[in-house]
């Protein structure tokens, strides 16, 4: 994070639905009411075995805060607990700006990367954006570099090396369409 520089945020926008390991990953709503009670949707991510070093790393360059870390091993009753996975997270929650994520790993036979569902990081510069999307593109996959587009000033998609799918971008202004 930038000093001076207000936190990134993950966009209030259901960008995308879809498997995630055993899972369903819905990127973060602001709230809705569903049969007349108030609601907040959060996205849940399944790591294979490394989402404690993955929030540490979001929390240390993303300007994130850890708020939950509850190991396997911390769950009463350890003999529930799968084999191996005692280190293993067994529910997580981290802030980003404003939005809440949640994790937990996955024992590595259920673990199966992210894929047509991003988390959507909106920042406040074009600088912002190019150096969030080297720190998340390092070891990670690139599927569109960060570039100009005709929506936003810098836009980038990617797989980081925790098998996260994100979406960089810093918008353009946009205006209203007529009639």
């Amino acid at each position: 994070m930038l000093p001076g520089r207000p936190a990134p945020h993950l966009s209030n926008a259901l960008y995308a639905v879809g498997g995630v390991g055993n899972g369903i990953l819905a990127a973060s709503i602001a709230s809705i009411a569903l049969w007349g009670a108030e609601v907040k949707v959060d996205s849940y991510l399944n790591f294979g075995g490394n989402c404690e070093e993955a929030f540490r790393f979001y929390e240390k360059h993303l300007g994130a805060k850890i708020q939950t870390l509850m190991k396997f091993s911390q769950m009463p009753g350890p003999a529930k607990t799968p084999p191996g996975m005692e280190d293993g997270v067994l529910h997580a929650r981290i802030v980003i700006g404003d939005t809440v994520l949640m994790a937990s790993d996955v024992p590595p036979d259920r673990f199966k990367p992210m894929r047509s569902a991003y988390l959507s990081l909106a920042v406040d510069s074009d600088g912002d954006a190019e150096r969030i999307f080297a720190l998340l593109a390092d070891g990670g996959e690139v599927f569109m570099p960060v570039q100009e587009t005709f929506f936003a000033s810098r836009f980038a998609q990617l797989r980081d090396k925790f098998g996260t799918l994100w979406m960089i971008i810093h918008e353009k202004p946009m205006h209203a369409p007529q009639g």
